[in-house]
């Protein structure tokens, strides 16, 4: 799962935004290069479990590159 998924996923019976995540293991791909404008996520950034209004400086190349396996 990408961090991304988080700034658009909600609990579908109460709505409630953002979900909760606990990172257990991650796996990270160093070959991919971020070719979009930062930031990626729009409300809620799932890597820093911060709202994106909050972030100063965006890390989206090093969440770029991981994803949560469990």
């Amino acid at each position: 799962m990408k961090y991304r998924l988080l700034d658009i996923l909600a609990c579908p019976i109460c709505k409630h935004f953002p979900l909760e995540h606990y990172v257990i293991e991650e796996n990270i791909y160093g070959d991919r290069v971020l070719e979009e404008e930062k930031p990626l996520c729009e409300l809620y950034c799932g890597y820093l479990s911060k709202e994106v209004k909050e972030i100063k400086e965006f890390p989206c190349e090093e969440c770029f590159k991981k994803e949560v396996k469990t």
